[in-house]
């Protein structure tokens, strides 16, 4: 009779101990990301920034609307080192930007053509803040600097009767550092791809009085603002012996 009871408890108790470990396998994946999710990244977004640039000539706004490439590096649980680029490319001609009639009766007109090359990166430390389960969201906190290269040229011509009588021509290029603050909002789609939304405020280094900030940055701190989103695809290199199945 003994016998037939501890028969009776040691196969009741395997499948209570196989769901035990389960539990803890579970609880594993959950409160070790770092073992077990992929380390290094690569992202591309929708970029659209501005900047304030201090050109030799006198500050400006700046900044590029285009795509932005990133990739970065899971260094803890929480948190990640990101590098972003952002190359931009605009122009705008008009031809004529003005007519009109002289005193003298003379027809007048004239043209302009501008052109804008940026270069813009960004070094951040995203720090996750806050994590939901419903929706599956992750909150981080950014933080970092900003270096944007930016280089222009203006041409333009003014006519009488259809003759150039002046014309004038522009380069110049400006080199800026800004600092760099912002959230950052994470939808993981599946274990190595998820969607992404950044947005920041940076301030450039160089000092400045308020009615300057006032005219570039449209506010007194001189804070501009930058947007992107996108995607993220996360990649393992190198599998522990804990994350084999």
């Amino acid at each position: 009779m003994k016998g037939s009871i501890l028969i009776a408890v040691m196969l009741i108790g395997a499948p209570l101990g196989s769901s035990a470990q389960t539990v803890e396998k579970q609880y594993v994946f959950a409160e070790k990301p770092s073992v077990l999710n992929p380390r290094f990244f690569v992202g591309l977004h929708v970029f659209r920034g501005n900047y304030a640039v201090f050109f030799p000539s006198g500050p400006n706004g700046g900044g590029a609307d285009s795509w932005q490439l990133t990739t970065g590096l899971t260094v803890a649980p929480r948190l990640a080192l990101q590098v972003g680029y952002v190359y931009g490319h605009t122009t705008d001609n008009s031809d004529p930007t003005y007519t009109g009639t002289s005193l003298s009766g003379d027809f007048v007109s004239g043209s302009s053509a501008n052109e804008r090359w940026t270069h813009c990166v960004s070094s951040l430390a995203r720090y996750e803040a806050l994590r939901f389960f419903k929706p599956r969201l992750r909150v981080d906190a950014l933080v970092g600097l900003t270096f944007l290269q930016t280089r222009d040229i203006a041409a333009g011509e003014e006519r009488v009767n259809y003759q150039v009588v002046n014309s004038y021509y522009s380069k110049q290029e400006a080199s800026d550092l800004y600092a760099t603050v912002g959230v950052g909002v994470r939808c993981p789609f599946s274990q190595h791809l998820e969607g992404i939304f950044d947005w920041t405020y940076s301030r450039n280094f160089h000092s400045a009085p308020e009615y300057i900030h006032q005219s570039v940055a449209r506010n007194k701190y001189g804070l501009t603002r930058a947007l992107s989103l996108g995607l993220r695809y996360r990649f393992d290199l190198k599998k522990t012996a804990s994350a084999a199945p």
